[in-house]
C-alpha cells in the first residue's frame, strides 16, 4: 500500500509542477504578445521606449534629445508594472525629444552604482554625455511622473 500512495503522490506533484508551469509559460507568453501588440500599433513608442543596452544608451544620448533611463524589476515591482502599462498607454503625450530607456534594476548594478539608484522605479534625466541630471520614481503613474519632473534641454 506505501507503494501506491508514494506513487500518487509522485504523480500528483508531477501534475501540479506541471500544471504550474504552463500556467506560468501562458501568463508570460501573455504579457509578452501585450506589450509587442502595442509597440507594433505606435511605431515611436518601438522606437523611443528602448531596452537598455551601453549601445543603446549611447545612441540615444547622442540624438541630443532628452535622455530619460527607467530602471525597473517588471516581473515583481508593481509601481514599475504600472508606469510601465501606464507610458505604454499614453505615449503619445512623452515629448518627442523624449527617449526611454527601459533597464532591469536587478541586473544593471553598475547603472545603478553611475546614478545613485537605491530603489526600482526611478527615472533618470541624463544629458548628451550621460550625466545625471535628475531622477525622481513615478509611484506607478508613468507619463504624468516624467512630465511633471523631466527638465528641458
Amino acid at each position: 500500500m506505501k507503494i501506491q500512495q508514494r506513487m500518487i503522490l509522485g504523480v500528483v506533484a508531477a501534475v501540479v509542477l506541471l500544471g504550474g508551469g504552463l500556467f506560468f509559460m501562458s501568463q508570460h507568453r501573455g504579457t509578452a504578445e501585450q506589450g509587442s501588440a502595442s509597440q507594433t500599433q505606435n511605431p515611436a513608442l518601438a522606437q523611443r521606449y528602448i531596452p537598455y543596452s551601453s549601445g543603446t544608451l549611447a545612441k540615444a544620448e547622442q540624438s541630443r534629445g532628452r535622455t530619460v533611463i527607467f530602471f525597473a524589476a517588471l516581473a515583481w515591482c508593481s509601481d514599475c508594472q504600472a508606469a510601465d502599462k501606464d507610458l505604454k498607454a499614453h505615449f503619445e503625450k512623452v515629448p518627442k525629444d523624449v527617449t526611454i530607456v527601459l533597464a532591469n534594476y536587478d541586473t544593471e548594478t553598475a547603472l545603478k552604482q553611475k546614478y545613485a539608484i537605491t530603489h526600482q522605479d526611478t527615472f533618470v534625466q541624463v544629458d548628451a554625455h550621460g550625466n545625471p541630471l535628475t531622477q525622481w520614481t513615478s509611484g506607478g503613474q508613468g507619463a504624468q511622473a516624467l512630465l511633471d519632473n523631466i527638465q528641458q534641454s
